[in-house]
């Protein structure tokens, strides 16, 4: 079973330096969490360079975002970005976890850019699972104070809305959340648990809980370039 823990990170995000040196303490901080989420390095393009890697380094995290940088061009504009999946934790050849950061992404004309932290995982044994998923979601939301975080079984089919969220098994949203948003995660959860920025909704069990949100109303996608 694969899972994919996807953090909407605030408009900081859009700057890699900045984004380098708060996911760098938020990474040594995940060994804490799970021997899964220990001992980052730099992912490479062919299995032997993952084999031979170095650990992840604050100087070698920023040099991989800063490599990633692009420029998206829409009519009249240019909207800077980046993308980069910089680094690995656990054995290449065992389903390590691996972590991909997307900024910038562009929705419309009147928006700030999307800026998107992916982390994909093995799960671990399914007893430790709540755990581990709770430890993640407070040393994430510590360290970020995310716009929203999701924790998705990708064994399940989940629909992606304009704003690439995932409804998942857990969900955080802060105290800031659209109403809607809000308002669906509380019906459809089974359990809440709340923190000093917002509230973990925990919905159904981990291969159940598509059946409460595939239903969830959309939040209208805002107005985009016609050319885009």
């Amino acid at each position: 079973m694969d899972w994919n823990a996807k953090v909407r990170l605030g408009p900081w995000a859009s700057d890699a330096t900045a984004t380098a040196e708060r996911v760098m303490p938020w990474l040594d901080s995940l060994a804490q969490v799970s021997p899964l989420l220990a001992d980052w390095k730099l992912l490479g393009d062919s299995r032997y360079k993952c084999l031979v890697a170095r650990p992840l380094t604050l100087d070698t995290l920023r040099i991989r975002l800063w490599e990633g940088r692009s420029k998206v061009l829409f009519p009249g504009r240019a909207i800077p970005g980046y993308r980069a999946s910089p680094a690995f934790s656990g054995d290449i050849d065992e389903g390590p976890a691996i972590l991909r950061i997307d900024a910038g992404i562009y929705i419309g004309t009147d928006h700030p850019g999307i800026n998107i932290l992916d982390i994909k995982f093995g799960a671990p044994a399914a007893e430790d699972l709540e755990d581990f998923a709770d430890a993640f979601i407070d040393a994430t939301v510590g360290a970020f104070d995310p716009v929203y975080l999701s924790i998705c079984n990708l064994d399940v089919s989940v629909d992606r809305e304009w704003d690439m969220f995932l409804p998942g098994w857990k969900i955080y949203l802060p105290h800031t959340a659209s109403p809607t948003r809000v308002q669906q995660a509380q019906q459809a959860a089974t359990t809440t648990r709340h923190l000093a920025t917002g509230t973990v909704h925990t919905i159904a069990t981990p291969t159940t809980y598509p059946t409460r949100t595939t239903d969830w109303t959309k939040d209208p996608k805002p107005h985009t370039d016609p050319d885009a």
